[in-house]
């Protein structure tokens, strides 16, 4: 089964050109990706950072030298957005349409363990965020206690 494709740029060694290559992404394909995804667990670093770039980078080339799989950074990043915004819809539907019985498969599962991951993270750098502000308002705050009372001493 076809589930996408992605064209990607690969550099021919041989001429130096730049050359377009098609790689399918087959169900088994999308297994190994996510396994690899649940183990390099890009999302714990910020969006955007460094460190969540090179983990992408880092499961392209496990999946190229490991899996055989003509992918780069960019490629697996959008290939886990889009399972992702299909794994989320997919439980929108369900949540709707409660009763009825549904069968889960790997993926599914790997991306429901990785969403409550997610959920977590994403839960702590909140956390972190409201103790950073409270430490900045309180900082302000005693500065401007500081400055009040210089005044009126």
């Amino acid at each position: 089964t076809v589930f996408a494709f992605n064209l990607d740029y690969i550099m021919d060694s041989k001429k130096n050109e730049t050359k377009r290559e098609l790689f399918i992404w087959k169900s088994e394909h999308d297994c190994e990706f996510l396994r690899e995804v649940l183990l390099e667990q890009p999302h714990r670093f910020a969006y955007g950072s460094k460190e969540r770039g090179n983990v992408w980078q880092k499961i392209a080339d496990n999946l190229m030298q490991n899996k055989g799989m003509r992918v780069t950074k960019r490629a697996v990043r959008k290939r886990f957005d889009k399972l992702y915004e299909e794994f989320k819809e997919r439980e929108k539907k369900e949540k709707r349409d409660s009763g009825i019985e549904v069968e889960y498969d790997e993926k599914h599962q790997a991306l429901t363990e990785y969403h409550e991951l997610i959920m977590d993270w994403q839960s702590e750098r909140e956390q972190t965020k409201e103790v950073e502000s409270d430490i900045g308002v309180n900082f302000l705050f005693g500065k401007q206690l500081s400055v009040c009372s210089k005044g009126n001493g």
